[in-house]
């Protein structure tokens, strides 16, 4: 994985993780409308989508989810972009992916 610990930082600062009383992590509509977990995660480790009924998850299986995301993520962007990125350029494509995947899709 080419993302930097920094970047990583910066995304998880961002997306945030919020928590039950118990200290899991919960479903939440994030601002681009839909339901996540985690760090901003919208599927969960078997496929299904996060719903407002998704049960928590601990902060352990969070991490899990996103860097599992954050490795398809990569894999999507070297696939479309075809100039060389740095590892800096490339993590700072992680953030709005979605939001560009979708846009070019015609979904926003």
């Amino acid at each position: 994985m080419r993302v930097t610990q920094k970047g990583i930082d910066l995304i998880k600062f961002y997306e945030g993780c919020p928590t039950n009383n118990k200290g899991l992590c919960i479903p939440y509509i994030c601002s681009a409308g839909y339901w996540t977990i985690g760090f901003g995660n919208r599927f969960l480790f078997d496929g299904r989508e996060v719903t407002s009924k998704t049960a928590p998850i601990t902060k352990t299986d969070a991490d899990k989810l996103f860097h599992l995301y954050i490795q398809n993520v990569e894999r999507e962007v070297l696939s479309v972009v075809k100039v060389h990125l740095s590892d800096n350029q490339l993590s700072a494509t992680y953030r709005d992916w979605e939001t560009l995947r979708a846009s070019s899709r015609g979904n926003t």
